[in-house]
């Protein structure tokens, strides 16, 4: 008898012990899917931010450029004097920004500058990146 007793009590605590287990674990489960979807969609608004910020940076720097008198007379002359003074890759570098590219009214490529911020060097721009 007592050994009935003993292996129903037991039986008991095991079968309860589980279910408590599988309780807690399932409640963990959705308090932690909880908390990652809250901390990604933290990050992605923080992402998000950062990239409104840059690019919202770009426009006022184009729109500079755009308004700039020595600017419209490079798009009518290519003059050399212009780019020795504004788009060396120590000027692009400066601007925080690896590519410049000056179009004219009809989005024609007029001039297209690269650098390499980490190195400070020339590099060549790729048309594919050019806002059409």
């Amino acid at each position: 008898m007592r050994k009935k007793i003993i292996v129903s009590i037991t039986l008991s605590s095991f079968i309860v012990f589980f279910l408590l287990f599988l309780f807690i674990s399932e409640n963990i489960k959705k308090d932690y899917n909880k908390f990652e979807q809250k901390r990604s969609k933290e990050r992605y608004m923080i992402i998000k931010n950062e990239f409104k910020s840059l690019s919202n940076n770009l426009k006022i720097l184009s729109s500079d450029w755009g308004e700039w008198d020595d600017t419209f007379e490079f798009v009518k002359n290519k003059n050399e004097d212009y780019i020795k003074s504004n788009l060396s890759p120590l000027s692009i570098s400066t601007l925080g920004i690896n590519y410049l590219y000056i179009t004219d009214i009809t989005g024609k490529n007029v001039y297209s500058v690269g650098s390499d911020n980490e190195i400070q060097r020339k590099i060549i721009p790729s048309e594919k990146l050019r806002i059409q």
